[in-house]
């Protein structure tokens, strides 16, 4: 799966998106309603933010469920090598606010800010 094409423009557009079409307050847990552990598939759909952002820029749901099952689950542990280094913050930071407990739309803001030009 080539994910080089992905920008950082469409990316944050669609994490906006994903984001707006839940409550301000929405924080997410994993299907075992852990906070700290993200999924990106669970029953054959896309989970976690970057999951849902990355399914609707054509990743496989197959794909990712490999990444469930690596124990460094990670996007900067999966897929670092083919995402470019703007996305991949953008995306790494997403995950690591998402994972530590805050909502999604101050994981968005946090990781807008990290990116911002």
């Amino acid at each position: 799966m080539d994910l080089s094409n992905l920008t950082l423009a469409d990316v944050k557009l669609t994490a906006e998106e994903i984001v707006n079409s839940k409550p301000d307050d929405f924080c997410y847990t994993s299907p075992d309603d852990e906070v700290g552990k993200c999924v990106y598939v669970h029953n054959d759909q896309p989970s976690c933010l970057v999951g849902q952002i990355l399914f609707r820029k054509g990743v496989p749901l197959t794909l990712m469920e490999t990444w469930d099952d690596r124990h460094d689950s990670l996007i900067t542990d999966v897929a670092d090598e083919e995402i470019s280094p703007d996305v991949l913050q953008f995306l790494s930071v997403l995950q690591n606010f998402q994972d530590t407990g805050s909502t999604w739309t101050s994981a968005l803001q946090r990781a807008n800010d990290a990116t911002a030009s």
